[in-house]
């Protein structure tokens, strides 16, 4: 009908009809495109939600898992720093202290990955959806994650090839049945270790490696801390009991 009343009105040469009808024409194109973007960036805007409710959760599972591996490793740094002073000093004067040194070359190895809840982030990522966070402090948080997630990985690769050769692991640590008949039990071999030439910087490094690891690692709960303030302050809510795992 629109097109037919404007033939009519240019058989009639009314231009201010024409003009009149052209802006009516191009209010709808402009109108409808609105609404088309609108409903977009809605859509997109619920996505975005959904993607950090899930990012939320896991960000709050990954912080208690990072503090629990940052006490293993203040742990491991003081019973490297208990197994140096016996080695330095003198040896283990009781059976309380023959086992906290055992404990300690048989846990000092002992640099457990992370293991992290990342189901929301990756799910972003697959989808290719990353553009959807719109705030940069967030998206930038989120960065910095995942490349420290990937650091971490490599400096574990790394501190893995601090130890003795096979041979002297093989003398220092051996694994025999527990007199009990029940188990096994660790046997270390005080004197090997005391005056063995390697031991003094393989217990260092194993210490600077849990040093090392444990400082990351609370570096790392605090990003995750960190993007999950953020989200609240994205979202503009603070979140209820249900999403604050």
């Amino acid at each position: 009908m629109l097109l037919r009343r404007i033939n009519l009105h240019l058989k009639q040469q009314n231009w201010t009809a024409v003009i009149l009808d052209f802006l009516v024409v191009v209010l709808g194109i402009v109108v409808g495109l609105q609404i088309t973007d609108w409903n977009e960036q809605r859509k997109d805007n619920a996505k975005e939600q959904q993607y950090l409710s899930q990012i939320y959760r896991d960000f709050g599972v990954n912080i208690e898992k990072a503090n629990a591996l940052v006490a293993h490793h203040d742990e491991r740094v003081n019973d490297s720093m208990y197994a140096i002073s016996k080695i330095i000093k003198q040896k283990p004067q009781d059976d309380e202290e023959v086992e906290r040194f055992k404990w300690a070359v048989l846990t000092l190895k002992q640099r457990p990955p992370l293991m992290l809840e990342m189901g929301g982030y990756n799910a972003l990522i697959a989808a290719g959806d990353f553009a959807l966070i719109r705030d940069n402090e967030l998206r930038n948080l989120f960065i910095r994650i995942d490349s420290a997630i990937t650091t971490d990985k490599e400096m574990l690769d790394i501190f893995d090839g601090q130890d003795w050769n096979e041979q002297d692991q093989q003398r220092i640590g051996k694994t025999l049945p527990h007199p009990s008949g029940r188990g096994l039990a660790f046997e270390v071999d005080y004197d090997y270790v005391a005056n063995h030439p390697q031991s003094l910087s393989v217990f260092s490094a194993w210490r600077r490696s849990h040093a090392t690891l444990r400082d990351y690692r609370s570096y790392l709960a605090k990003l995750f801390t960190d993007a999950r303030e953020r989200i609240k302050v994205v979202n503009n809510q603070s979140f209820d009991t249900e999403n604050s795992q």
